[in-house]
């Protein structure tokens, strides 16, 4: 990734980019930023429902939509593809506020619902999203290579179904802890 293709890409002189960015630095920055609101915009799509698990699950759809239409994108944001390029303490919390938290302000219902009032609304949020950011990958990671004999998500049909699965997984998991009273 240079400067120069940059340009080229935009059709504009590499001057123009410089510039506009100041720097390449600058440039990924934007970026990754720009990853975020995109993903941000993504995610409120998603309607609230009756039912927090149908919200959560939707919205774990709405972030695997997101991963699987800009795949390039979603390795940068969530991955370190480019050495030496470590985005800003503040682009990264403001990622984490605008994405993150529409996950946190969702699983504030599920905790009422579904876990019996128990649970720290961060911490439920983080090992949902763990847990589905880890499948995406594999996902993702598998999508790139050739198909391997019986292996489970081999198509897309079947990833999918193999997604939707860790949600219900995660989310009944979640639930039963909860209803034990939160012990591990």
């Amino acid at each position: 990734m240079t400067v120069r293709a940059i340009a080229a890409q935009a059709g504009i002189s590499t001057m123009a980019v410089y510039s506009r960015f100041g720097c390449k630095a600058k440039i990924l920055e934007a970026v990754y930023r720009r990853g975020f609101e995109l993903l941000r915009e993504e995610l409120e799509t998603v309607p609230a429902s009756p039912s927090s698990v149908q919200d959560l699950t939707a919205l774990g759809f709405a972030y695997r939509r997101f991963a699987l239409d800009n795949p390039g994108l979603y390795g940068f944001m969530f991955e370190r593809p480019l050495p030496g390029f470590d985005p800003t303490l503040e682009s990264r919390q403001d990622g984490l506020r605008t994405t993150f938290y529409i996950l946190v302000d969702r699983v504030e219902a599920f905790i009422k619902e579904s876990m019996g009032g128990v649970g720290e609304p961060v911490l439920v949020s983080y090992l949902i999203w763990s847990a589905l950011h880890g499948e995406l990958s594999l996902e993702l990671t598998q999508s790139l290579r050739s198909p391997l004999a019986g292996w489970l998500v081999n198509d897309p049909a079947a990833a999918e179904e193999v997604y939707g699965q860790v949600i219900e997984t995660v989310l009944s998991g979640l639930a039963i802890r909860g209803q034990a009273g939160g012990s591990r």
